[in-house]
């Protein structure tokens, strides 16, 4: 039998008492982007580079991206500037938004399910067949949860997990989450930010995670 946490099934039953579409939830510190969407997509940007062209704006990141980005140093740096157009363009017009009820289930179930071999990060190199979630890699005293996700703790490093979506994001019908990823470097130059979709949260197992 398949086993929801309580947050989960609140957000499934919210959405099957609604009226029409199922609402997001949304992390309460992007809904003011959310609520002014048309101008959200359209704010000037640090320009970002494609191998189809520059973007310097959401419209323009969301038609370039699938080009692939110019890996460099000021790429990645800027990057962090554009995971909201990730978001924005994940949802449609239409879907009615609601703030997340966060509590530390994000971080324990990022911590114990999150298969790290399915999206690329720094910590690929430390992954193997028997260590691939971070409570498997990462000791106890680095991980920190958090109502909306997790950190891990280094004087070095920075990796942070943060859930900014609930719901059903694919329409498959099962809630899915929306997941920013910050890896950073402390002491030098490298910079990762993603933005990652994990389906069908509630079914038990390994959390497979991709990139928007």
């Amino acid at each position: 039998m398949t086993t929801r946490a309580p947050w989960l099934l609140g957000v499934s039953l919210v959405g099957c008492n609604a009226v029409g579409a199922r609402p997001i939830m949304v992390d309460p510190s992007i809904l003011p982007e959310f609520s002014a969407r048309e101008s959200t997509w359209s704010q000037a940007r640090s320009p970002i580079e494609f191998s189809g062209g520059r973007a310097s704006n959401c419209a323009s990141y969301a038609r370039l991206k699938t080009t692939g980005i110019i890996e460099d140093v000021t790429n990645q740096q800027v990057k962090s500037e554009y995971l909201i157009c990730d978001v924005l363009g994940s949802v449609a017009n239409d879907m009615r938004m609601e703030p997340i009820a966060q509590g530390k289930g994000f971080g324990e179930a990022l911590a114990s399910r999150l298969d790290l071999r399915s999206f690329p990060s720094s910590l690929g190199p430390r992954v193997d067949d028997e260590h691939y979630t971070l409570n498997q890699l990462i000791d106890a005293r680095q991980l920190k949860t958090e109502p909306w996700g997790l950190t891990v703790s280094s004087p070095s490093w920075s990796y942070v997990l943060r859930v900014v979506l609930v719901g059903d994001i694919d329409r498959s019908g099962a809630v899915d989450w929306v997941i920013w990823l910050t890896d950073e470097a402390l002491d030098g130059n490298y910079r990762g930010y993603d933005t990652l979709l994990v389906r069908d949260v509630a079914i038990d197992g390994l959390l497979q995670a991709q990139p928007l």
